[in-house]
């Protein structure tokens, strides 16, 4: 179908910073007056509000979750176990295979699979000792391995040495191909730290907020994204762009990227930037 000479729209945009990502949320539209544009931007920053709020209420949930089970003593009690046994035999001996027959079932059973990916216990010298998820990290160490530069090194060494929890970003995970979320958490027995306790949060209800078009019309998408130097980088899927999930990029110096370039800086606001679109006749 042949295509007629470019229509030039209006792009109202909303932005709302969260740690560690940045919602923008924008709809457009072909001609809008002051009351019209008013309008718009009022109910594009009650729908990025409530987005906001869902996320950061997900998040602290997690956290919480991460904390709750790095203080029960039938965890601690776990974790010393295949501390023990790890460095004693091994993951590959027939004592380990023993201990994850006896305690894999009750980790499996602390989380909530719908939240989160995969649960991992790193003693303090960095071995990832135990995997839900038994992938490729499953026994390496997170200081001198592959792995020492993932954000789940990263949040490890935080938790470790900060002595509290700490929490990723989403970046590909080289483990499992995927985008990962890390939230980790000090582990300390009676004789000191025992190491640290994580979860992989699950994506699918992060990409959900992305996916939820309620409110936004037949135009309106949400983008969730980071900075990556200066790059600003889609973290989840969009309405128009299903594959844009660390592969949609933009240089902070680009005009369209000044939506999400400045929430990914902690800034909101809202307003209009000019847009083009190929219209067909």
């Amino acid at each position: 179908m042949k295509l007629k000479i470019a229509e030039k729209l209006t792009a109202f945009f909303l932005l709302v910073a969260i740690v560690p990502l940045a919602i923008a949320v924008t709809v457009a539209y072909r001609q809008s007056t002051g009351t019209v544009r008013d309008i718009i931007l009022e109910r594009l920053a009650t729908i990025a509000e409530e987005r906001t709020h869902w996320i950061e209420r997900m998040v602290a949930e997690r956290r919480s979750d991460v904390t709750s089970l790095s203080q029960r003593s039938s965890v601690k009690a776990t974790f010393m176990d295949f501390s023990r046994t790890f460095s004693a035999n091994g993951l590959n001996s027939d004592a380990y295979q023993a201990m994850e027959n006896k305690h894999g079932p009750f980790l499996g059973s602390l989380i909530d699979k719908e939240n989160m990916d995969d649960l991992l216990i790193i003693n303090d010298e960095g071995d990832v000792i135990f995997s839900l998820a038994k992938e490729k990290d499953l026994g390496t160490n997170l200081f001198t391995g592959r792995y020492k530069d993932s954000e789940l090194a990263r949040v490890f060494e935080s938790a470790k040495v900060d002595k509290r929890i700490a929490l990723s970003v989403i970046r590909v995970y080289d483990a499992s191909k995927r985008p990962a979320m890390f939230i980790a958490a000090p582990v300390k027995g009676l004789d000191g730290w025992l190491g640290v306790l994580a979860i992989r949060m699950s994506m699918q209800q992060i990409n959900a907020v992305a996916g939820d078009y309620v409110g936004l019309g037949e135009t309106g998408e949400t983008s969730l994204v980071q900075a990556m130097g200066d790059e600003t980088i889609w973290v989840a899927p969009t309405r128009h762009d299903s594959g844009a999930a660390f592969i949609r990029s933009l240089h902070r110096e680009s005009r369209s990227a000044i939506p999400a370039w400045e929430a990914t800086q902690g800034k909101t606001g809202r307003g209009t930037i000019p847009t083009i679109v190929a219209c067909p006749y």
